[in-house]
């Protein structure tokens, strides 16, 4: 989903903005590009405008800077279960549907976060 939020319609944008989950659009390039208020809270961060913040990045993982590449790319990240249902959804088939829980360990501490989620291609 090129474009960013730019390419979410307004609709779904107030619907987002209004839901008590958090919900997130993630480009083919697994950068966060749109996060709704409830998960601005959750992950306490923000999106950028640039539309170029990776998903270990936005989530705080602790694992995201073990790594020369980021988020993706440390021996932590082959075990995440969160990061395995983003990139089924990516390169899945239209209309599946991944559910689990994953627990995040947050920077800059021992601080770790649960969620529970569903990824929809």
């Amino acid at each position: 989903m090129d474009g960013g939020v730019e390419s979410f319609p307004v609709s779904l944008q107030a619907v987002a903005a209004a839901c008590p989950a958090g919900m997130l659009l993630i480009d083919v390039d697994e950068n966060v590009v749109h996060a709704n208020p409830a998960a601005e809270r959750l992950f306490e961060n923000k999106v950028p405008c640039s539309g170029t913040c990776r998903c270990g990045e936005f989530f705080s993982c602790a694992s995201h800077d073990t790594s020369p590449e980021g988020c993706g790319y440390s021996s932590h990240c082959l075990n995440c279960s969160l990061l395995k249902a983003i990139r089924s959804t990516l390169h899945g088939e239209i209309g599946r549907e991944w559910k689990g829980e994953a627990e995040l360990v947050r920077k800059p501490g021992p601080d770790r976060v649960r969620v529970e989620y569903t990824a929809k291609a």
